[in-house]
């Protein structure tokens, strides 16, 4: 198949955000025994304002209540909210905690400024971001400002 598309409306979300998750993949592999769906070959996932693409993504849910758990993407790693934007090795996006961590070469930016680092942390329910950086690096970061 050219291209699959697998809506996850099976799955159930958070009571805080009700919008389905769409991922679109050129494969699918469910394993029902370990609670997994993974998408290989320019994946796309979409809920409400975030968008993210990469090469492989692995979904974790729970087994009852078919809930997402986790999600973690390889691979060429970019994403997309809003005005924010960013890219990384890898990332894993906590769905139930709304927290996405961005690791290997990990840079976000929005209008005004960008940050860098080995590991950023970014609650996307308090719009927080932690940046850190592997032993012997340096965080680095740019704002514009009048």
């Amino acid at each position: 198949m050219k291209h699959l598309v697998f809506m996850l409306f099976f799955l159930t979300v958070s009571p805080a955000f009700a919008a389905p998750m769409h991922i679109e993949a050129d494969h699918l592999d469910i394993q029902h025994d370990k609670h997994t769906a993974k998408f290989t070959g320019k994946v796309y996932l979409l809920r409400d304002d975030f968008s993210l693409w990469c090469d492989n993504l692995t979904v974790y849910y729970q087994k009852k209540s078919k809930k997402i758990e986790h999600v973690h993407a390889q691979g060429h790693v970019k994403i997309k909210q809003g005005e924010r934007s960013g890219k990384s090795d890898e990332a894993d996006y906590y769905h139930l905690k709304d927290l996405l961590i961005l690791r290997g070469h990990a840079e976000m930016e929005q209008e005004g400024g960008y940050i860098q680092g080995e590991i950023i942390e970014h609650d996307m329910k308090a719009s927080q971001t932690k940046v850190h950086q592997g032993s012997g690096g340096r965080v680095h970061v740019s704002i514009e400002s009048e």
